[in-house]
């Protein structure tokens, strides 16, 4: 559990659609493989899609089948690659401009930033590095002998996933204030924890 020393305030982000203006599942599989090979990806989950979206299949599944399509037993340095890549020449571009504004803000208050994102922390992380973002709680994916299995390692970090994971990987009474920033109902119960929240740039409390 991550233990902060001294008494300051907590900013927690969300990534997609947050910080950036898209969805990056899908964009960094866009901008990796091209329109064909993603668009016959997104074709051959839309049964689980549809399904997850109904209530009849774990929405987790959905997207490791989606995932799977590209990464079932492909070496995970390949993989980290692709991220590196995506984050040098890519994600920059979709960033907003707002994020970036909130974010400097907090770190001119020395506040300590936390992105918390159900996208993949090998793409998401590197730019949360190099932009001076204290922590990262991501979905991760499932490795097994230096390979990706196609399947995400523990639950997808969305909704009271996300709450769980900062629970247990932040000692949130180390805070006097938190903030939080989100789009959608994945957000929710992350936003429930602020004293101050914003959804979609617009504060609620």
């Amino acid at each position: 559990m991550l233990r902060n020393s001294e008494v300051r305030s907590l900013a927690l982000f969300d990534f997609d659609n947050t910080i950036t203006s898209r969805d990056t599942l899908f964009d960094f599989h866009l901008f990796t493989f091209g329109m064909r090979k993603t668009s016959i990806a997104l074709w051959a989950s839309c049964p689980h899609i549809l399904s997850s979206s109904i209530g009849l299949l774990d929405p987790q599944k959905a997207k490791e089948r989606f995932l799977s399509i590209f990464w079932k037993n492909v070496q995970r340095h390949s993989f980290q690659k692709s991220c590196i890549r995506y984050t040098n020449e890519r994600l920059n571009s979709i960033i907003r401009e707002e994020a970036i504004q909130a974010i400097r803000y907090h770190q001119k208050r020395e506040d300590y930033i936390v992105v918390v994102t159900a996208s993949i922390r090998e793409w998401v992380e590197p730019w949360c590095s190099v932009n001076g973002i204290n922590y990262v709680i991501a979905s991760e994916m499932e490795k097994l002998d230096g390979s990706l299995t196609g399947s995400l390692k523990g639950k997808n970090c969305k909704g009271p996933e996300k709450v769980s994971r900062i629970r247990k990987e932040l000692e949130l009474s180390c805070f006097q204030r938190i903030y939080a920033y989100g789009d959608s109902s994945g957000d929710r119960e992350m936003l429930e924890l602020a004293h101050e929240k914003y959804y979609r740039w617009k504060r609620l409390s």
